[in-house]
C-alpha cells in the first residue's frame, strides 16, 4: 500500500534500503481540490501475486477530475484517466535516469510541467 499526497502531481523517489539502486516511485496527487488542483489518484500496477514477486512498481496511471465541469449545472463528478508513466516517462524502474534526464532535456522535462500544472 502507498500512503501520502501532494497537492500536485507529482512524484517522490525513494530507493530499496538493501541497494539503494531501485527507486519506487511514491505518493499521488491528493483526492481533494486544496490548493486550487482538480481531486486526483493514482493507481500502481505492482509486480506480485506470484512465488517469484518483487513488489517492483510496474507502472502508474493518474485519473482526476475536471472540477469546472463538474460544477456546471447537470454536471457531475467524472475520473478520466490523465496519464500513464510507463507511456509517458518509461518505466518506474528508470526513475533515477529520468530525473537525471529532466536536468538536460527541456522537452522531457516541460511533459513533467504539462501534467504537474494541469492538475489544476
Amino acid at each position: 500500500m502507498f500512503f501520502g499526497h501532494n497537492h500536485g502531481d507529482s512524484w517522490q523517489i525513494l530507493y530499496v534500503p538493501d541497494d539503494y539502486v531501485r527507486p519506487v516511485p511514491f505518493s499521488g496527487p491528493s483526492g481533494t481540490n486544496g490548493s486550487a488542483h482538480n481531486p486526483s489518484f493514482r493507481v500502481y500496477t505492482v509486480d506480485g501475486g506470484h512465488s517469484e514477486a518483487t513488489c517492483t512498481v510496474l507502472d502508474m496511471e493518474t485519473y482526476n477530475m475536471n472540477m469546472t465541469l463538474a460544477n456546471l449545472e447537470g454536471g457531475r463528478p467524472e475520473y478520466a484517466l490523465r496519464y500513464k508513466a510507463q507511456e509517458s516517462y518509461g518505466t518506474p524502474a528508470s526513475l533515477d535516469s529520468l530525473v537525471v534526464a529532466m536536468a538536460t532535456d527541456a522537452e522531457l522535462f516541460r511533459t513533467f510541467l504539462r501534467y504537474f500544472c494541469c492538475s489544476f
